[in-house]
């Protein structure tokens, strides 16, 4: 089958409402040509790619999928599998990259779950969907909905291919939801790190802040009255006055409020939208 697929007649079968119901694009509905799938995936906004349904090769990908595995060119990973991109074989290249141990290892986790995730979409032949949070090729973490879409050739009815449709929703979450997905990853002091890098806060401090410091300062976004930050937290007002007197003494200038404005925030009808995330 191979390429041949990018000429074939292909239609994506309608699914079930209650498991598309937060599908970005309306694409259960689509009946197109191998042209029109091929343009979809390659001007897509975020990371999209079709494999081959039986030997998990890559058939068509974007830049954004390329980027996010280290490529510099989405027709690296034409022919590629996952095992390929991040399996034992693949040391070398990430050696080459400089890539963080850490992203390699949570990557190489990540092609055993997603071939369970893959195996259930093609087994039911309708799109799926799950949430997951990961690291980039840079080690910022994110958080996506990730979309499986069975593939049936017109000729036969039979699935073959899976589209892969990535959608980040990390600008959805708290600041405090963020620093906690850094500290599933990484040890307490390089979880700050990242975190600080996240925001591009990093530049601020002169000293790293603590554990407890971070919690204060990001809990500070949502609402800065010490009061507020200590009920919310379980503490006394005294101690949050004291992390933010810390935190004022590794500013480098300027003064906490100052870092606090270059957070971003969300919009109050989504604050609660991810709140469940472990």
């Amino acid at each position: 089958m191979g390429l041949v697929l990018i000429d074939e007649r292909i239609s994506i079968r309608k699914a079930n409402p209650m498991n598309t119901a937060r599908i970005p694009l309306d694409l259960t509905k689509l009946s197109c040509g191998g042209e029109f799938l091929s343009n979809f995936i390659e001007s897509y906004f975020e990371p999209a790619h079709l494999r081959d349904a039986c030997t998990r090769k890559h058939l068509i990908a974007n830049f954004l999928s390329a980027k996010r595995g280290g490529f510099e060119s989405m027709h690296d990973l034409i022919g590629m599998t996952p095992k390929e991109l991040w399996g034992p074989d693949a040391f070398q290249r990430r050696d080459q990259l400089n890539m963080d141990p850490i992203v390699a290892s949570d990557e190489i986790k990540n092609v055993n779950r997603m071939a369970n995730f893959e195996a259930q979409a093609l087994f039911c032949r309708r799109p799926v969907s799950i949430h997951r949070s990961i690291l980039d090729f840079n080690g910022i973490a994110h958080f996506q909905r990730v979309l499986k879409i069975p593939i049936l050739s017109s000729y036969s009815n039979k699935v073959v291919a899976l589209l892969t449709v990535l959608q980040d929703l990390t600008h959805h979450l708290h600041c405090s939801k963020i620093f906690h997905l850094y500290q599933k990853f990484y040890p307490i002091k390089k979880a700050i790190q990242k975190t600080l890098e996240h925001f591009k806060l990093e530049k601020y401090f002169c000293g790293q802040p603590t554990y407890h410091e971070m919690r204060v300062l990001l809990s500070m976004r949502e609402d800065s009255r010490h009061k507020v930050v200590a009920k919310k937290l379980e503490c006394a007002d005294a101690t949050v006055s004291s992390h933010i007197a810390n935190l004022q003494s590794k500013l480098k200038s300027g003064a906490v409020h100052d870092v606090l404005s270059q957070l971003p925030s969300i919009p109050e009808n989504e604050q609660d939208a991810y709140i469940w995330i472990d």
